[in-house]
C-alpha cells in the first residue's frame, strides 16, 4: 500500500474554493453539477484540484496540490507503482472530506484493492493541570 501525503492547509484552500464557487464539474460526467469537492488525478504527477468551474480561460492552469514526492518530475516508475500506469480522475466530496480538514496532512492510502482517506492532526498543547491545595 502507498500512502500519499498532501499539505493539509493546501488542500483545504482548494476546498473552500470550491466551497464557494456557483458551479462545479465532475470529470467525464458532463453537465452534471456534483457539488463542491476535490479530484484526485493522476496525470502529469499526483495531485489535488478544486472542481470548481471558473470564467478562466481555456489554457489557465488552476491551483494543485501535488503528493510529496510525486509532482510532474516524479520519477514515471514510481507514480506506476504507487497508483498503476493509466492516468485517472477520482472525485471526493465535500461530504466524504469535511471529517478531515482542518488538518496537518490529508493522506490517500491506495493499493490494488484499497482506497482510504485519512489525515494526519496537530497534536494539541499540553495545558499544565491546576494543582489543588491539600
Amino acid at each position: 500500500m502507498t500512502v500519499l501525503a498532501f499539505n493539509g492547509a493546501a488542500a483545504l484552500a482548494l476546498l473552500e474554493s470550491s466551497r464557494k464557487a456557483a458551479k462545479h464539474s465532475k470529470a467525464y460526467c458532463p453537465g452534471v453539477d456534483p457539488g463542491p469537492g476535490l479530484e484526485f488525478v493522476h496525470d502529469s504527477g499526483l495531485y489535488l484540484i478544486s472542481n470548481e468551474i471558473t470564467d478562466q480561460p481555456v489554457g489557465v492552469k488552476h491551483p494543485v496540490v501535488y503528493a510529496e514526492g510525486y509532482a510532474p518530475d516524479a520519477d514515471c516508475d514510481k507514480i506506476r507503482d504507487a497508483v498503476g500506469g493509466d492516468d485517472f480522475v477520482h472525485f471526493l466530496s465535500e461530504k466524504e472530506l469535511q471529517r478531515f480538514f482542518p488538518c496537518e496532512e490529508f493522506h490517500i492510502a491506495v493499493s490494488k484493492r484499497t482506497f482510504m482517506l485519512r489525515a494526519k492532526f496537530a497534536r494539541p498543547a499540553k495545558v499544565p493541570r491546576k494543582k489543588t491545595p491539600k
